[in-house]
């Protein structure tokens, strides 16, 4: 499993949780990052 979906699976299990929003903007920022090493 590749960290993006681990990431995305952590954020919906946890999606009511404070901080979601950090956790979002986390996960475009890696996402970015990550398509840029391709």
């Amino acid at each position: 499993m590749s960290k993006t979906k681990a990431l995305y699976r952590f954020a919906m299990n946890n999606y009511n949780e404070p901080g979601r929003d950090l956790l979002l903007q986390a996960i475009r920022e890696f996402e970015a990052a990550e398509s840029e090493h391709q």
